[in-house]
């Protein structure tokens, strides 16, 4: 009876490094998906705030293009145009600077996230075909 213990003892201990290494794996698989779908949710709340951000610079440009395209009669007309523009033309290109900013940091969290992905590919192409399955 003592053998008999004894052998689930060891059937035991030389099982729960291959379960350890399981929980491992799985927890670093986890870690991958986790990583990819926080890059997923920053590109989705950078894109939207890029396309909102589309939406006012079109409003601004809007506004300038019927500005510009105003005859005035009087220099005191003339002179409010150019204000009014003085002011709009910083805030459109402060919008396409912004535009292209939020641009590149979608571009580098693209980057980031085929990074984890490949990563992962990678990783899954070493576990052993059992794992996998």
């Amino acid at each position: 009876m003592k053998h008999v213990r004894g052998l689930i003892l060891v059937a035991f201990l030389l099982l729960l490094p291959g379960v350890t290494a399981s929980q491992e794996m799985s927890v670093l698989e986890a870690s991958f998906r986790q990583q990819y779908e926080q890059f997923t949710i920053q590109i989705m709340d950078l894109q939207r705030l890029t396309e909102d951000l589309r939406n006012i610079k079109a409003q601004v440009d809007s506004i300038i293009e019927q500005i510009q395209g105003k005859r005035y009669t009087s220099y005191a007309q003339e002179a409010d145009k150019y204000r009014q523009l003085e002011v709009l033309m910083p805030v459109a290109v402060r919008f396409s600077q912004d535009l292209e900013a939020k641009r590149a940091q979608i571009d580098q969290l693209v980057s980031k996230r085929e990074a984890v992905k490949a990563r992962l590919v990678e990783w899954r192409g070493t576990l052993p075909p059992w794992w996998v399955e």
